[in-house]
């Protein structure tokens, strides 16, 4: 993909609006960063959270080393977490790969609800009658405040909930989430 083409689509994600999930009282706890919703480079991805714009850097590069190999938009992805306005001083963020079996399987997050400092969601999955036989890989980059999240719960019908750890995180651990 050319550099302007690649501009383009980057801008387009930074300018759609995040979906913000905010708690009872209208504070916002989290919100959702419009990124490239599919991307062979997600299959090189392991939840991650990201408490600085240290880690950001660094998992931008250890990412961008994966490139060649498999994202076709990775400049849209990089580009729309750097626009993303995190105060890392306050919020933290998460990436959350998925994989589905099928191209064919398309996904949805929603942000339920937040309980005990546990942000609960949910990977909606819109199954056809006829699929296709082909990996697809997706991802969500959501950010999430401090003071209100400690932990992400991602729900999945028929699946094992997920449980992403996010305040207190070890600083030398890429991922603090348990197996799907």
């Amino acid at each position: 993909m050319n550099s302007v083409l690649a501009a383009a689509v980057g801008l387009l994600f930074s300018i759609m609006a995040s979906v913000c999930f905010a708690d009872a009282g209208g504070t916002a706890v989290a919100r959702i960063i419009a990124i490239p919703r599919r991307d062979n480079g997600y299959g090189n991805l392991e939840a991650t959270t990201i408490t600085s714009q240290e880690q950001l850097d660094a998992f931008l590069i250890r990412a961008a080393k994966e490139r060649e190999l498999a994202w076709q938009n990775f400049e849209a992805f990089q580009q729309s977490l750097r626009q993303a306005a995190i105060d890392f001083a306050r919020e933290a963020l998460v990436i959350l790969p998925h994989t589905e079996p099928s191209g064919s399987i398309s996904v949805d997050l929603r942000l339920l609800r937040v309980e005990d400092n546990r942000l609960i969601c949910q990977i909606d999955r819109h199954v056809p009658a006829i699929g296709t036989d082909d990996m697809a890989y997706h991802c969500f980059a959501i950010v999430v405040g401090q003071s209100q999240v400690r932990e992400i719960e991602v729900q999945i019908p028929n699946r094992v909930p997920r449980r992403i750890i996010i305040w207190p995180r070890a600083v030398s651990s890429p991922t603090n989430s348990t197996p799907e």
